[in-house]
């Protein structure tokens, strides 16, 4: 099966390095090899049934806007209305307004390196463990409720963007505001990224910026290329910083200031999503569809023809590079 036309609402990594696609069909299951390139439909597509009587089930399914496969095997399904599924244990369990979920309208699901789930809404940004709902919202410090963006990190911070509102921190249950006076400008922060290094990056609709010290710092661009609308980050497994602009394409830092990318073979127009492998491979996705692979210097794009279905990749997941 190929994913030409389908809409890609987000991926996932499995074990064995495949990749699962959400599409608006269904979640399919996508491999890829030295000689061809697959997508079959995976059993997650059903497991929405466990969780939902038979005549919800076919309309939230349909609402899927981001998934996540838990440490522990369990699914976390997010859609844009029907609130947040959990399937674990055989059985499924719905959490929504209702229940203190901060709003139905599921953006981004992380897990961080603790096992705690924090699940983005377009009201604030919630977070379970074992397996109670810690809401937390501009009531507890957050500079906006309409959650851009989520990234844990190594040392156990939580970074979080919102609609207007910058960047905060949560450490150790602290909130802390990271806003223009620290060197984020007026942009919008759209992705968050932690470098090898453990150096935070964020790509912001006027460019990109990284932490130093206590204030973020602008990436210097070089003269032919101008990345102002940063909507994914990545790193490769030579180390190099890749970004995804929504209108230059592809850029990369190798030496400290971003160029565009020159690899033959690659559509620059409309790039919307990208994650890295733990084999260093490039997954980039598109907002009219279709995603490409850049693999050791080699570019193969994947298109309707190919089985992936249409429409735009919305949301890769959010947690472990995979």
């Amino acid at each position: 099966m190929v994913l030409q036309k389908a809409m890609v609402y987000s991926f996932s990594a499995q074990a064995g390095g495949a990749m699962r696609a959400n599409t608006l069909s269904g979640f399919l299951i996508c491999q890829t090899d030295d000689r061809r390139y697959r997508c079959e439909p995976d059993a997650a597509s059903f497991k929405l049934d466990m969780a939902l009587p038979p005549a919800q089930s076919k309309s939230a399914a349909r609402r899927v806007r981001t998934e996540l496969q838990d440490r522990d095997g369990n699914e976390w399904i997010g859609t844009t209305g029907h609130g947040l599924y959990a399937v674990r244990h055989g059985g499924g369990e719905h959490f929504s307004r209702l229940d203190g979920l901060s709003s139905d309208a599921v953006i981004s699901l992380l897990e961080d390196h603790e096992g705690n789930i924090w699940v983005g809404t377009s009201n604030g940004i919630d977070r379970f463990r074992d397996p109670k709902v810690a809401r937390r919202s501009t009531m507890q410090g957050l500079a906006g409720n309409s959650i851009l963006a989520v990234r844990a990190t190594r040392a156990g911070d939580l970074w979080v963007s919102s609609v207007g509102g910058g960047l905060d921190r949560i450490r150790g249950g602290l909130t802390r505001h990271y806003g223009e006076p620290a060197g984020l400008g007026k942009g919008e922060v759209q992705s968050i990224f932690e470098d090898s290094g453990q150096t935070i990056w964020a790509g912001t609709t006027r460019g990109a910026v990284r932490l130093a010290g206590d204030r973020f710092v602008p990436v210097p661009v070089d003269d032919r290329a101008r990345f102002d609308r940063v909507l994914a980050m990545a790193e490769d497994g030579a180390g190099t910083l890749w970004l995804a602009d929504g209108e230059q394409g592809l850029g990369k830092l190798p030496h400290g200031s971003i160029v565009k990318a020159g690899l033959a073979g690659l559509a620059m127009d409309g790039i919307y999503q990208m994650i890295a492998t733990r084999g260093g491979d490039l997954w980039i996705g598109y907002y009219r569809g279709g995603v490409t692979v850049v693999s050791r210097g080699s570019v193969r794009r994947f298109t309707s023809q190919d089985g992936l279905a249409a429409g735009t990749w919305w949301h890769p997941p959010r947690s472990e590079t995979p």
